[in-house]
């Protein structure tokens, strides 16, 4: 009996040190599963946090040919962003000229959905397709940021004679001068409308394609004046080929301290043009927040100031993607009305 209650008992610690092996099994397999679920909730939010951004290499698109200041700009943020380290990825500038900015819009269209392309805006990108040039609107792109507001100033031809503005006022008023701009219904063109009411003349406007056309025309001797925004023809100013005569600021730029604006002339004439960046339409949202992103960090950046800004005169004027919007969706309705009156729309 004594030998039957000795086997019990050894089966039964034999039971017991098994399911507490089993336990402990348990308990490390379930620690473990714990561990990798933690890993893995780790990796997610790691994941998460990491900002988006575009893989390869980006192409900045200018709808004018290179020199003119949608070219300017463009390379001026590749300088800036890449030399900074505000963007790593290559960019290359693509120049998309004719058709007053046609051209470059319809190849931005043809991107559309995609994240690696931008384009520079100014206003033909609403003239334009107010004219019927094109079969989109600025409403068809993706708005991304507003970068800056060039203020023109009226140049004419050291050879001319003309010294000042009341010199080009009395050649307006006994010649039949012509006025050099970029495109129909352009910025310049508004300008040129608006010195014609001033003056009570009718200057006879010549569109090109591109600020480097304007100023070549001038030098030429092919038009009498132009306006234009004072980076694409600064070199020419200083080398005194070209005599600036009134600024459309609101008040005297620092770089041309001798040049009057309009105001101080006694003329009501103060036009800005924006200069901005839209994306193809239906650019992804986390594309649009990255550019935008990035573009905001540009505009902050001293080397921006130092290598565009103050180097071109464009003062500083940030929007963000909705507040350009919103910017440009009233630009558009002065530019159709003044298109209403010069005719050239119904």
């Amino acid at each position: 009996m004594k030998k039957i209650v000795n086997v019990f008992i050894c089966f039964m610690i034999i039971a017991l040190v098994a399911a507490c092996s089993n336990q402990t099994s348990n308990t490390k397999g379930s620690s473990s599963d714990q561990n990798a679920s933690a890993d893995n909730n780790s990796s997610n939010a790691s994941q998460e946090s990491k900002e988006w951004s575009p893989e390869g290499s980006l192409e900045f698109i200018s709808s004018y040919s290179p020199g003119g200041g949608h070219d300017t700009m463009l390379r001026a943020m590749v300088k800036v962003m890449n030399g900074e380290g505000i963007i790593e990825n290559p960019i290359t500038v693509v120049n998309k000229p004719g058709g007053s900015g046609a051209v470059g819009m319809a190849y931005s269209a043809s991107k559309k959905g995609e994240e690696n392309y931008i384009m520079t805006v100014t206003s033909s990108f609403l003239t334009t397709p107010l004219q019927g040039n094109i079969q989109y609107s600025y409403k068809d792109f993706t708005p991304i940021a507003r970068l800056g507001l060039d203020p023109y100033v009226v140049l004419v031809n050291a050879k001319s004679g003309i010294k000042n503005f009341e010199d080009l006022k009395t050649f307006i008023e006994t010649k039949d001068p012509t006025f050099g701009g970029t495109s129909v219904g352009s910025g310049e063109h508004m300008l040129a409308i608006q010195m014609n009411k001033a003056l009570g003349t009718e200057v006879e406007y010549v569109p090109f394609e591109g600020d480097g056309e304007v100023v070549t025309a001038l030098l030429g001797g092919h038009i009498d004046v132009m306006a234009n925004n004072i980076g694409s023809a600064i070199e020419y100013v200083n080398n005194g080929d070209m005599i600036p005569v009134a600024v459309s600021s609101s008040e005297r730029l620092e770089q041309l301290p001798d040049v009057p604006t309009f105001k101080e002339l006694g003329y009501d004439i103060e036009w800005m043009l924006y200069r901005g960046i839209y994306g193809p339409p239906e650019m992804p949202e986390e594309a649009v927040k990255w550019f935008e992103s990035k573009l905001k960090e540009l505009s902050e950046n001293p080397q921006w100031e130092a290598e565009y800004l103050d180097k071109y005169m464009v003062e500083s004027g940030y929007q963000g993607a909705d507040e350009f919007e919103s910017y440009l969706t009233e630009m558009n309705v002065m530019y159709e009305k003044n298109l209403k009156e010069l005719g050239v729309i119904q």
